[in-house]
């Protein structure tokens, strides 16, 4: 589909991932961390900019964990939001689409996630938890489009006959 025709989607159904494609990182990850690092009084080596923190530094045995179960709520609450997928899922309302957000965070992060999603007023049917099941998640809610920061599961989805894209494709939309 051209990214013109997204513009155009009405009265459909529509899947968003949450990480890296309604909330962006812009350095976000690396600077929350290096202040974390700094306020510790810790120095681990920067290995990569990857969207996997705990592949970003090397961190000792125990120590990402000890990040995880101490920082990593204030972390996801502060998350940037990407402003155009935000334009997007709003001119998508706007065109009787229904929203639905399928998300790869675990229910034990319903409340943060879904804290956030009103912060940011992002609005939407139903939110989805577990990675494992974007699949049936489509199916069962009759996604007919769906964006995603990951191009396994974009191609894995389309495979299966829904329509999915890589958030760039959101970005274009706003930027050429």
């Amino acid at each position: 589909m051209d990214r013109f025709n997204l513009l155009k989607l009405h009265n459909c159904n529509v899947g968003f991932d949450i990480d890296y494609t309604i909330s962006k990182d812009d350095g976000y990850y690396k600077n929350y961390i290096d202040n974390y690092l700094k306020r510790n009084n810790l120095n681990y080596k920067y290995i990569k900019k990857t969207k996997y923190i705990d592949k970003m530094y090397e961190w000792p045995k125990g120590e990402y964990m000890n990040f995880k179960q101490n920082e990593f709520i204030h972390l996801i609450s502060s998350l940037p939001l990407n402003k155009n997928t935000k334009k997007f899922i709003q001119h998508l309302k706007n065109n009787n689409c229904n929203i639905y957000i399928i998300t790869g965070r675990s229910e034990n992060k319903r409340n943060i996630t879904e804290n956030w999603l009103k912060k940011h007023n992002i609005n939407y049917e139903k939110i989805i938890f577990g990675d494992k099941y974007k699949l049936k998640a489509c199916k069962e809610l009759q996604i007919d489009y769906f964006f995603d920061d990951n191009s396994n599961v974009v191609d894995l989805l389309n495979r299966n006959h829904i329509k999915s894209y890589l958030v760039d494709e959101i970005e274009r939309l706003y930027y050429e």
